[in-house]
C-alpha cells in the first residue's frame, strides 16, 4: 500500500533539498585544496544576519597588531561562500597571510574551513565541519580536524541571538620544532569543543559578535585551546563593511618558545556579494 500523498509531498521536498546541499558539498570539498595558499578559527563572526536562499560570499583584507610571543605587523586576505537552502547552510571559507619585521618574514599562516549546518527544529540542530591550515608562527606544518555535534539556539529575537554548541572532533598535528624540545612533533588527538556566541545587530549597518571556544583534549584536560574574539563590523556602503577584531588565545600545552596566551588586534574590511 503506498503511502498518501500528504506524507509523500514533504519528504521530496526534504530529500531533494538535502540532495542539493549533498551536491555543493562534495564539490565544494574537491576544491578546498585549492583555496589554501591558527589553531582555532571563530565560525560565528561568518555568519551574522537572517541567511538568503542560494549562494553569497565575500571577499575581505585585513590588518594585524600583536603582542604576545612575538610583536608584528601582519597583512591577510579572506574569502568566503555561503550556500542556503531550506534546512541546509553550508559555509567555506580561506585565509592567507603574511608578516615581517626589519624587513624578514617570519609569519606566514592559511587555514580552510567547511562547515555544514542543519536546523532540523526551529532551535536545535546539527554541525559537521573539517579544517585545515598551516602556522609558521605557532610552529605548525599542518593541523587538520574533523568533527560534528549540536548546535542550539538559545535567545532569538529581533536584533539580538544567542548560540551554543559542543562537538567532538579528531585533529592530527604536525609541528615544525627542534628535537630538542619535550613537545611531540606529530600526533593524533580527540578533543571536545564547546562555544558560545553573543550575536547583536541593532542596525543592517552594524553587528556586534563575542565568541568563547573552549578545545580540551579528551585524554588529558590540562592540554586545553580557548579563542575568545570580539568582532565589530559596520557597513560604509550596501556591500562593503569596516571590522575590528580583538582575540585572545590561550593554548595549554604549546611548543617551546610560544606563548600561551597571545593577544591580537585585527582591523579591515569585507566586500560581500
Amino acid at each position: 500500500m503506498s503511502a498518501p500523498p500528504y506524507v509523500l509531498a514533504p519528504l521530496r521536498k526534504h530529500l531533494t533539498s538535502l540532495g542539493t546541499v549533498c551536491t555543493v558539498l562534495c564539490s565544494l570539498l574537491f576544491l578546498l585544496p585549492t583555496a589554501l595558499v591558527q589553531a582555532q578559527v571563530n565560525t560565528e563572526v561568518m555568519r551574522v544576519g537572517k541567511p538568503e536562499p542560494g549562494f553569497s560570499g565575500l571577499v575581505g583584507a585585513n590588518f594585524n597588531v600583536q603582542d604576545g610571543t612575538v610583536d608584528f605587523l601582519e597583512v591577510s586576505g579572506n574569502g568566503q561562500l555561503n550556500y542556503n537552502q531550506g534546512l541546509h547552510s553550508l559555509l567555506l571559507s580561506s585565509t592567507a597571510g603574511y608578516g615581517k619585521t626589519e624587513g624578514d618574514a617570519f609569519a606566514r599562516k592559511a587555514f580552510g574551513h567547511m562547515r555544514w549546518t542543519a536546523m532540523w527544529l526551529p532551535r536545535l540542530g546539527s554541525e559537521v565541519f573539517t579544517q585545515v591550515e598551516y602556522d609558521r608562527f605557532l610552529r605548525q606544518r599542518l593541523r587538520w580536524l574533523v568533527g560534528a555535534g549540536p548546535r542550539v539556539q538559545v535567545i532569538r529575537d529581533e536584533t539580538f541571538e544567542a548560540f551554543w554548541g559542543i562537538a567532538y572532533m579528531i585533529e592530527r598535528e604536525v609541528l615544525n620544532i627542534p628535537a630538542s624540545d619535550p613537545h611531540p612533533e606529530h600526533g593524533t588527538y580527540h578533543r571536545a569543543t564547546t562555544y558560545v556566541s553573543l550575536k547583536w545587530v541593532p542596525t543592517k549597518a552594524m553587528s556586534l559578535v563575542q565568541t568563547i571556544y573552549v578545545q580540551p583534549r579528551i585524554d588529558r584536560f590540562s592540554d586545553v585551546r580557548m579563542l575568545e574574539q570580539a568582532d565589530l563590523r559596520v557597513a560604509v556602503w550596501s556591500l562593503l563593511s569596516l571590522k575590528t577584531s580583538i582575540t585572545v588565545r590561550y593554548d595549554g600545552r604549546p611548543p617551546r618558545g610560544v606563548d600561551k596566551t597571545n593577544l591580537s588586534l585585527t582591523q579591515g574590511f569585507d566586500l560581500t556579494f
